[in-house]
């Protein structure tokens, strides 16, 4: 990942260069499937069964690159240990809070733009 960042910061990275976080709700079907729950889906244009995918981005004027992504897993997920344990979720592993996901990935480190060219420290 470091040799990634370090290859990709140093052909995108400029002062005007910023993150984006951006949220889908991707349809889906099953209990099983994890974070599927009844929720708001904008590819659906309503409610329904879905997965709720985040996605970290890096966009500058030399270009664009996906930077991260996840789940983030509804409240009825989040509740009911037994269903994350089946699932695989590490306990307290429960992502939720779409904007902590985001933050979790671009989290401080030497930032978009600087002198060494890296896109961000994920952590």
């Amino acid at each position: 990942m470091d040799r990634l960042q370090a290859y990709l910061g140093g052909r995108l990275s400029t002062p005007e260069g910023v993150f984006v976080l951006d949220e889908t709700g991707l349809p889906k079907q099953g209990r099983k499937s994890l974070g599927v729950a009844r929720q708001y889906s904008g590819p659906l244009g309503k409610v329904g069964n879905c997965q709720v995918g985040v996605f970290l981005a890096y966009v500058s004027p030399r270009g664009q690159t996906l930077v991260d992504a996840g789940l983030d897993l509804p409240q009825a997920w989040t509740q009911d240990r037994g269903r994350c344990q089946e699932a695989g979720v590490p306990e307290g592993g429960g992502l939720s809070e779409q904007g902590r996901i985001g933050l979790g990935h671009a989290a401080p480190g030497p930032g978009a733009g600087s002198p060494d060219g890296s896109l961000g420290d994920r952590r």
